[in-house]
């Protein structure tokens, strides 16, 4: 029923009100010529009101004249008689057209996507993956393959372990599982050797198990053997074992950066200005004029923000600040440096080291690779732990002849 009435409103019908004597006889009259009425509610026991069509209307008026019944048009609904009232407003008209192709348009195209589940890789990386592989603002909802674009995504980013794409409407939800980075160990029943990871000379060794092939002293390059896996002893002969252990030695990081004792600074003004744009799915639109900066020497700064709108895409404003900067020359010590590149230069030795190293010495020292220029080099003198198993290729490694021993002469 509900589908009659939806295309009678769109067709457009009439609702009229009958007065007479003979109702009855008008009803049964239009059924046996086969005029469709509906919705028939009698008012009293000389005028109902009927619903019927346009057409139907234009039939009745032999039926009238015969059952000697009064027709009138009650009222006129239906999607015609709409736009006949408003068909002199043609901004409305221009504004309703727009409206339905912005509605067919945010329900056919991807008006927005939200990702959730990262912390170790960065968003905007896996909206360039996205992107790749079809998944982006404005393309059509019905060409993206879900399965696809999944296999896509985990193949090119080792770091997810899952990802799960679903469309709701025009929006794309992506919620990534980024995996578990686990150090490789490897099992105990497997045979290994242990290298170096990184050049040194040996304080401590801890073996519980392997030959050692080097001693407590040895200076050791990075990928040298340590600690072997094949053991030959008297008693119980050549084999292959699993070594573990501990290796702590003496290493050395080391960082260099220059400093000018005579530089330019950039300063700023205190002027500045904002440019604004307005971003909406792939069009952008521009609040200024003059797209020339004012300033010679200057600083940009960029902010984004998002502004939701309900059942539309996110509207993006993007502010871009010049700053106006002035260049003025500085003179500074040699005292002033050492200080500046103590902080600099520890902050990036500090990042550079394994968390459980220790630091035992900071030398920092410097020369003067020109008048203006110095050279600051500081070097920490670390004791940490350079043991690593790698695994060997069993069957192609050859254990050492049997002696006589231990083949039971």
């Amino acid at each position: 029923m509900f589908l009659v009435k939806f295309f009678n409103f769109i067709k457009g019908y009439l609702l009229i009100s009958v007065d007479g004597y003979f109702l009855e006889r008008f009803i049964n009259i239009c059924i046996k010529r086969g005029i469709f009425i509906w919705d028939i509610h009698k008012i009293s026991n000389t005028n109902m009101r009927v619903k019927m069509s346009v057409k139907a209307f234009r039939q009745i008026r032999p039926i009238a004249f015969r059952t000697k019944s009064r027709v009138r048009i009650h009222t006129r609904r239906g999607v015609p008689f709409i736009i006949h009232k408003y068909r002199k407003r043609r901004g409305l008209l221009i504004g309703l057209c727009v409206f339905i192709l912005m509605m067919w348009y945010f329900s056919s195209f991807v008006t927005g996507i939200e990702i959730t589940g990262t912390e170790i890789v960065e968003v905007e990386v896996i909206r360039e993956h996205l992107a790749e592989y079809g998944v982006e603002i404005g393309r059509r909802v019905s060409r993206i393959d879900e399965h696809f674009v999944r296999n896509r995504m985990m193949t090119a980013i080792p770091e997810i372990s899952w990802i799960v794409i679903n469309i709701q409407g025009s929006k794309i939800y992506v919620n990534v599982q980024e995996r578990n980075i686990i150090p490789e160990r490897i099992p105990e029943d497997v045979p290994c050797n242990i290298i170096a990871t990184r050049g040194g000379i040996i304080e401590v060794m801890n073996i519980r198990n392997g030959l050692s092939m080097v001693n407590v002293g040895d200076a050791v390059n990075e990928g040298d053997l340590l600690v072997s896996g094949v053991i030959d002893s008297e008693t119980a002969g050549a084999r292959f074992v699993h070594s573990f252990g501990e290796v702590f030695a003496r290493t050395w990081y080391e960082a260099t950066a220059e400093y000018e004792l005579n530089f330019e600074e950039r300063v700023d003004t205190g002027r500045d200005i904002n440019k604004r744009s307005i971003r909406f799915m792939n069009f952008q639109i521009n609040l200024y004029i003059r797209r020339r900066i004012p300033y010679t020497v200057y600083e940009r700064t960029r902010t984004v923000s998002a502004r939701q709108v309900p059942f539309l895409p996110p509207l993006y404003i993007l502010t871009n600040n010049f700053r106006e900067q002035t260049i003025v020359q500085r003179t500074r010590t040699i005292d002033d440096i050492l200080i500046l590149a103590d902080s600099e230069l520890r902050t990036q030795l500090n990042e550079q080291l394994p968390p459980d190293a220790e630091v035992t010495e900071a030398n920092m020292t410097h020369e003067f690779v020109s008048p203006n220029l110095v050279r600051v080099t500081m070097v920490y003198t670390v004791r940490e732990d350079i043991a690593r198993q790698v695994l060997f290729d069993v069957e192609a490694t050859e254990l050492p002849p049997l002696r006589p021993t231990d083949a039971g002469f």
